[in-house]
């Protein structure tokens, strides 16, 4: 089975991956860690050396490698990922999709403490981040709603909701 969660940063994707494979007993795959892993470079650095348009070229790549050669995982994308070169599409032609969504206030309040290691927001100030979140995830949204299943990253239980629609989609 692949599971594919897709959604806004700071979300919690790569938290609820982990937990999510681990209870399933499958493989977790980070895209953003795979891409550092396979290029031997941080995401921030390929951003610095190809820009953005490369990186999403790097992305898109390693989604249909991962897509296309592991058997049952869980995979955490990276925000933008879902957004480019029909990568939803793929996604849901391929594996479960699940969009984690969350309230733009905790996505602000967990993005600022991690913001260092985002390269298109580690230079923002306070005002300026809370403005890029809320056009980006405006920008993305239609793209994210095309998952399979939503469900709010906010709320108890996050982990044996995704269990029932599994459970429930395996049954078809």
């Amino acid at each position: 089975m692949k599971i594919v969660i897709v959604g806004m940063p700071g979300v919690g994707k790569t938290s609820l991956g982990k937990r999510l494979a681990e209870f399933i007993n499958v493989k977790f795959i980070d895209t953003d860690f795979f891409i550092e892993e396979r290029c031997n470079m941080s995401v921030a650095g390929i951003f610095r050396i190809v820009g953005e348009n490369g990186f999403r070229k790097v992305e898109n790549n390693i989604l249909k490698d991962i897509l296309n050669s592991e058997n049952d995982f869980v995979l955490s994308t990276g925000g933008g990922l879902p957004c480019f070169f029909d990568n939803m599409e793929l996604i849901n032609s391929k594996g479960i999709s699940i969009y984690l969504f969350s309230s733009e206030q905790i996505l602000f309040e967990r993005i600022s403490v991690s913001r260092k290691k985002r390269p298109l927001l580690n230079n923002l100030s306070e005002s300026d981040l809370k403005q890029k979140i809320c056009e980006t995830y405006n920008f993305r949204k239609s793209f994210y709603e095309k998952a399979m299943f939503k469900i709010d990253s906010d709320e108890e239980s996050i982990l044996e909701k995704i269990l029932n629609f599994v459970n429930g989609f395996k049954k078809l």
